[in-house]
């Protein structure tokens, strides 16, 4: 790299002001039109010695940054040399005088424009939320079309009289549930910043607005079937019913058996005094609430992989006693010409697991056994996997 190349040109000011812009450091300056502090970068100048050695290429440098070019940024020189190549006055800072400038320097009006429209909005609107939007300057700016809508669906959300309904209830001019959608977390975060403490479960995702802010949420369902015949009252069918209803009635069944795949959900025979329960993989949460579960005997029968094993362990924090079913190396070594890859295996450090149980997810989260190994539940031969179902339904006995 010449010299030359290290000597700050125009377009390297304007890159180091556009980042500073794009942190957000004087948008607000900008709508507001305050009182604005001249902005002054040094720039990396030639020395005595390059000046005499590299007079032509210093000479260039120089010229890029004459008045009429550098425009409208001031620049201010101060002396370089003496003795060796006699004194040059060279550019020294590119200062911007006021905010205007700067505006037009990036090429920034229009975000300037939309913002004050936001403001303007929310002082319309909502001006309790003024400071949150002031602190967030440019990240509104994706919504800044909507604002209004957006701050109209803040004004329904908030409203204590609409806790427990529905977001499809929703009624605000302009306003409804695919907007809420676009802007769902911008939503989320002022809900999070306004709302009483409680109306907030802290216990539930930001992202899950109607569960975390007290709206109603789509039933969960978990499907399940009888492989016994059942009581009395009770249908024969495979069926999906309500979680709340479930666990309100939980079916007498001794034995339930949780699978990861629907086909073997579906073709599993019968069994005493046995129901089984399609898992859905990390659609577990129709179970969370079912404590029925815990006076019965539970086994899993997952994928031989790393979210395999993630899943039994979220299973676990919930009951404790959950027998796992063909999840060991035995089963694993036994079906090597069925082996396939994770995407993307899990991380993360399982707390619920058997000492065998960790012992082999942490093999295949470390690629111990190959390149990211899996091996599918619809791919372990169905007789060895019932073989050890009533295995493992005889040692929880």
């Amino acid at each position: 790299m010449s010299a030359a190349a290290r000597w700050t040109t125009r377009a390297d000011v304007v890159a180091a002001l556009r980042r500073r812009w794009d942190r957000g450091e004087w948008l607000l300056a900008a709508v507001d039109e305050a009182p604005f502090a001249p902005v002054a970068i040094p720039l990396r100048r030639p020395t005595a010695t390059q000046v005499r050695d590299r007079f032509d290429e210093c000479l260039e440098w120089v010229e890029g940054w004459r008045d009429e070019r550098a425009r409208p940024l001031r620049i201010d020189r101060s002396p370089v040399g003496g003795r060796v190549s006699g004194v040059q006055h060279l550019p020294a800072h590119a200062t911007l005088d006021s905010v205007a400038d700067l505006v037009r320097l990036l090429g920034r009006g229009p975000e300037v424009q939309a913002f004050r429209g936001v403001l303007d909005a929310t002082r319309e609107h909502d001006p309790e939320v003024l400071p949150w939007v002031c602190a967030r300057g440019r990240a509104l700016l994706p919504h800044a079309e909507e604002w209004p809508s957006v701050l109209r669906a803040l004004a329904w959300l908030r409203d204590p009289v609409n806790a427990g309904r529905y977001l499809r209830e929703i009624q605000a001019p302009g306003v409804d549930t695919k907007l809420v959608e676009r802007h769902r977390p911008v939503l989320a975060a002022l809900l999070e910043a306004t709302l009483p403490r409680e109306r907030i479960d802290r216990s539930a995702p930001r992202a899950d607005i109607a569960t975390r802010f007290g709206f109603a949420r789509r039933p969960v369902l978990v499907r399940w079937r009888w492989l016994s015949p059942p009581p009395p009252g009770w249908s024969y069918g495979d069926q999906a019913i309500r979680a709340d209803e479930l666990a309100a009635a939980p079916p007498p069944a001794r034995t339930i058996v949780v699978v990861e795949n629907e086909v073997t959900f579906l073709a599993l025979p019968a069994l005493p005094n046995t129901a089984a329960v399609w898992g859905k993989g990390y659609s577990l949460d129709g179970l969370r609430e079912q404590r029925w579960l815990a006076d019965r005997r539970v086994l899993y029968a997952g994928d031989l992989d790393t979210h395999g094993f993630a899943i039994l362990d979220r299973l676990r924090s919930w009951f404790p006693d959950v027998v796992s079913v063909a999840m060991n190396e035995r089963t694993l070594l036994a079906h090597r010409d069925r082996w396939g890859q994770e995407p993307s295996p899990s991380r993360a450090e399982l707390t619920h697991l058997s000492r065998e149980e960790v012992a082999l997810y942490r093999d295949l989260r470390d690629d111990r056994m190959g390149p990211a190994v899996r091996l599918e539940q619809e791919r372990i031969d169905f007789g060895w996997l019932l073989a050890e179902l009533r295995a493992a339904i005889g040692r929880s006995l």
